[in-house]
Formats: C-alpha cells, structure tokens, sequence
C-alpha cells in the first residue's frame, strides 16, 4: 500500500451456485471452462472480484447437495488467499426445485457480518461495475445495484429472465419486476424498447439488517405454499372420491404452483421498496463492459470468444 493510501474497509462475498441450470443442459454453469487458459468461470470471477476490490475478507458460497462437492473440489477451504465457506441450500421433499434466491441468500446468513456483495455464480460482471458496488456499500451506506440497458444483457439466442427496474431523478429504485422468457424478438416486436434498465442480479447491501427482513418476507411466502400444498392434498382427495376431470386439471395446476414457485431476491427487493423498508441505488453501467453470463446451451461458445467484453 502506497503512503498515505487510506485503508478499505473490508467487504464479503456471497456467490449464488446452487441452480438446477435447467436450461443448461443440468451442468455446473460455474465451473465450465470457459477462460483462455482453461480457467472455470468461476475462477475468472472471483479473480475480478478480488482485483476490482483488494479488500474482500472472505468468499461465502451457497450451493446446492448437487453443486457442493464438485465446487468444494476446485475451491477448497481458501481461494485466492481468501478463507471460503460453503452453504447448502436445500429442497424440501415435497418441491421439485430450490425456494429461490432469496432462500440462497438466508442460506448464508450465519457468516455475513458486515457489508456484502451478492453475485451469481454464472455471470461475468467486469472490474468496473463489482468496483463500483463494493465502493458504494463502503462509503455511501445504502444498497445498491449496478444498471444495465436491456438489450445489452440480451443472449443473442434463447430467452432469459431480467428484472426490469423503475428509478427517479436521483437513480433511487422505485420498482423492480421480474419479467420471464425475454429474447431479442421481443425488443424486435416491440414489447420492450431495449433501453429498459434491467438488473443482473448483483447486489452490495452495506449492512446485515437486509437478512432480517429477508427471512420475515420468506417465512410469509413459506407459508403461502404450504398452504398451496394443502390445497393440493384435499383436492386430490376429492378428486379420488369424485373421479371429475375437472377437479383433476385443477389439481395438476395448484401442484405446479406449489412445487415449483419461488421466492426470488429482485421480488423481495420490491416488496421492501413499497413498503418503504429498504433504499436501494441504481448504479449506472452505460459507459461499463457488458456482463457475461451461462444460461443456455448455446452461451459457451460466446462466453469464450467474447471475454474482452469484460476485460479478460
């Protein structure tokens, strides 16, 4: 450290690794091998973070019972000089999927103690928007998000979710909504301009409050699917008392709800927005290298050949 340089104050890291990578073919999203040298993306990730932020103190990952072995097996106990935790999230035995992203995060609760930055574990961001999150949770004291133009974070093929997010004048987020199955032919057709602002899923939350709030949120929607669940049950008994097709088509579609709904963080981030619990800034990323991320099969290929978007 030079003379004079003033000290950082420490931040943590919680990745997000334990998706089913549905649309991927069921593979690891984070550990392909996508860098020049055969480096997982992974690796490339957590080697930006630390060069975007010299003073990350730890790296917290939420896996799933799949992810966590084949992940414990690249990273270990430490990973770029950093102490490393691992988290499971797991599924209940009556749900087909995991509860959601906001699950993942409370996931990691017993080890966050300070200012921390929440990041997939599929997606490439670039130096200059982590630096900006990680600087901003340190200094300015609110939660934040960096912003992206909608049709910058578009795959060239296939369809992705993206949280499409409303500001005011002071780029305060008024509202973020989850928008489902959104591709290029969309902007063509014009159900979206391509200039929306839209979130990657990184967050920086400057303290720990965010985890209370978070399981209050996460209880109440626990509780709406278990009440779903019971629905389902007392349906499929009168369905086997009555034997009506339509009682059995209803049945089906609640036990879709119920086993596959989840609870994700851009959701709740809106909920705590109207409900004035929670300031959250948007960070501009017009003039910052366009994110990389895994979804679909066919991202590998443009992963690889395009790391320079995020300067790699």
């Amino acid at each position: 450290m030079r003379e004079n340089e003033a000290v950082k104050p420490t931040i943590q890291a919680v990745y997000l690794a334990a998706g089913l990578s549905s649309r991927f073919g069921g593979r690891i999203k984070c550990l392909q091998e996508v860098g020049r040298h055969g480096e997982t993306l992974l690796e490339l990730s957590v080697r930006q973070l630390c060069e975007a932020y010299p003073a990350i103190s730890s790296l917290v990952f939420v896996v799933s019972e799949a992810t966590h072995l084949p992940i414990h097996a690249l990273i270990g106990e430490q990973f770029y000089g950093l102490p490393v935790y691992f988290c499971v999230q797991r599924v209940p035995a009556w749900r087909k999927r995991p509860l959601g992203t906001v699950d993942a995060l409370l996931a990691a609760r017993e080890h966050i103690h300070g200012p921390f930055i929440v990041l997939n574990g599929d997606s490439l961001y670039g130096v200059a928007a982590l630096s900006l999150v990680c600087n901003h949770i340190t200094a300015a004291k609110t939660a934040c998000m960096p912003g992206y133009k909608l049709r910058e974070v578009l795959p060239k093929e296939g369809r992705v979710n993206r949280a499409i997010v409303q500001t005011d004048e002071r780029h305060r987020v008024l509202e973020i909504v989850e928008q489902y199955n959104i591709g290029f032919e969309d902007i063509e057709e014009g159900r979206y301009t391509g200039d929306e602002l839209t979130s990657m899923n990184v967050f920086g939350f400057h303290d720990t409050s965010i985890f209370a709030r978070a399981d209050e949120r996460f209880r109440r929607f626990l509780s709406e699917l278990e009440a779903l669940r019971d629905d389902h049950h007392l349906q499929q008994q009168q369905q086997q008392q009555q034997q009506q097709q339509s009682v059995k088509r209803c049945s089906t579609d609640e036990n879709d709800v119920y086993a596959h709904k989840e609870y994700i963080l851009s959701t709740m981030l809106n909920e705590l927005l109207h409900d004035a619990q929670i300031e959250l800034m948007v960070l501009s990323c017009n003039s910052i290298r366009t994110p990389l991320e895994l979804t679909n099969p066919g991202d590998f290929a443009f992963v690889k050949n395009h790391l320079d978007l995020v300067g790699l």
